[in-house]
């Protein structure tokens, strides 16, 4: 089905060389999952909110959160800003939107990071660095398997060095 109109709205466009890569090229990302409030069973964003928040900021090994690796590469990614916040969807439903921005990502490292959030506030509640210990242990077989690729979405991919006024109002920190 087509998007609504008004729902879509390009905010800017460039020419670029033809050897540009957009994946290879970008500098930040910010991915959007969308989990669905589900009646008794849902974890409170402010829960999954504080376990993000101690993930922003230092370069870090999430090799415990990537799946499939290939072998040399660098598992280690910078996480800018990370939150959770409950939100209204225009059907009239609730959700846990969870915001995380990097500087890259390995393969389905969002994912598992939703997953293991939900599995962190559920497991071990009230200890904020809960998530930071499973993400940064090592190891695959503490971190829960990715959530469903559907509530995942690429927000914003950014090129060369972000403004540091663009990076505060979305939340972000260079350090």
């Amino acid at each position: 089905a087509a998007p609504a109109p008004r729902t879509l709205v390009l905010r800017a466009a460039r020419r670029v060389p033809r050897a540009f890569h957009a994946t290879f090229a970008a500098t930040r990302r910010r991915y959007t999952y969308l989990l669905p409030a589900s009646p008794g069973g849902d974890v409170p964003a402010e829960a999954l909110d504080a376990l993000l928040k101690p993930l922003a900021g230092a370069e870090r090994d999430y090799r415990a959160l990537g799946r499939g690796l290939p072998k040399g590469k660098d598992p280690s990614t910078r996480i800018l800003a990370a939150a959770a916040s409950r939100v209204a969807l225009p059907c009239g439903a609730e959700a846990v939107r969870l915001d995380v921005a990097g500087d890259r990502f390995l393969r389905r490292q969002v994912r598992t990071l939703v997953a293991t959030a939900v599995h962190a506030a559920r497991s071990r509640p009230g200890d904020e660095l809960a998530l930071l210990d499973l993400a940064t242990c090592g190891d695959v077989h503490r971190t829960a398997p990715a959530a469903p690729a559907i509530g995942l979405c690429l927000a914003e991919a950014g090129y060369g060095a972000a403004a540091p006024d663009e990076a505060q109002s979305r939340g972000e920190s260079g350090g």
